[in-house]
């Protein structure tokens, strides 16, 4: 079973200059982060269903999630209030 992350490489491109003969010319992975499927960056993003299939993906999934190592992942935004502030209210009385 293969692991697969969808996910983007950033690299930068560096030219030594070591001297005038013996030049180098590198480029380095800096980071790789994960794409969200569906996302605007990734590229199954406005794609037909024909097209969907053709790259063995279900044309009805939604996206919005990762896929990390061969398994998915999603992000839960969790609202909580917070106990310990103290609520007040400013009264005038004329």
């Amino acid at each position: 079973m293969q692991y697969y992350t969808y996910f983007v490489v950033e690299a930068i491109s560096l030219l030594l200059l070591i001297n005038t003969i013996n030049d180098m010319f590198l480029n380095l992975c800096v980071f790789r982060m994960p794409i969200m499927l569906r996302s605007s960056n990734c590229v199954l993003t406005n794609k037909t269903p024909a097209e969907m299939a053709k790259l063995n993906e279900c044309p009805i999934d939604p996206g919005g999630y990762f896929v990390i190592n061969g398994t998915e992942k999603v992000i839960l935004i969790q609202v909580m209030s917070d106990s310990k502030s103290l609520l007040h209210r400013n009264i005038c009385v004329k």
